[in-house]
């Protein structure tokens, strides 16, 4: 699932939910991605961004990359749209319900733990144990970093290349899930 083309012609945004709370179109796919998105008036008078909310199937890093924030930023600025924040009662906040629901949850999903063994080259005793300590190393910098990669290189001693090859190992071994490509600028 995706939002589209990240520079989409045309968007739109409609007041269609709570007050405060704006349904973002960025895509004429009728498959795309949902974006709701909440604001209030800051201390200066203009409209701040509070919340977001993306549904869909199938959600990637990319999506989130692909939100024009500035762009919904400087269209929330319009008299209409000021208006239509202006009149969210203080302290509305439909997010609110997801929040009581994911802190009913577990109390982790991912926990670092400080005992990971650190990465080396293997010695090839062990092939599925060493390609379980790699996912175990890009989880952790994955949660940390933008370049897990390059962290597991220097971890280990080795080119980037050779961590990439990890990598991609792990994946097709199941340990990871498929990773996907950023779009280049």
């Amino acid at each position: 699932m995706n939002l589209g083309d990240p520079t989409p012609e045309p968007w739109a945004i409609f007041e269609r939910s709570s007050p405060g709370w704006f349904r973002v179109t960025v895509s004429d796919d009728e498959d795309a991605a949902e974006l709701f998105v909440g604001g209030v008036l800051g201390d200066d008078g203009r409209p701040v961004i509070t919340g977001l909310a993306l549904l869909g199937h199938n959600l990637d890093g990319n999506d989130l990359r692909h939100i024009p924030l500035g762009r919904i930023q400087a269209a929330l600025a319009s008299p209409r749209r000021r208006d239509w924040i202006a009149v969210a009662p203080p302290g509305l906040h439909p997010l609110r319900d997801l929040q009581e629901v994911a802190d009913e949850g577990p109390d982790y999903v991912y926990r670092h733990d400080a005992r990971r063994a650190r990465l080396t080259r293997p010695d090839g005793s062990n092939t599925e144990s060493f390609y379980r300590l790699v996912s175990e190393a890009y989880t952790h910098y994955a949660m940390h970093s933008t370049k897990p990669a390059m962290e597991i290189a220097t971890e280990a001693g080795v080119p980037a290349a050779t961590a990439r090859r990890w990598i991609n190992r792990a994946r097709e071994l199941g340990l990871l899930e498929k990773g996907g490509r950023r779009p280049r600028k």
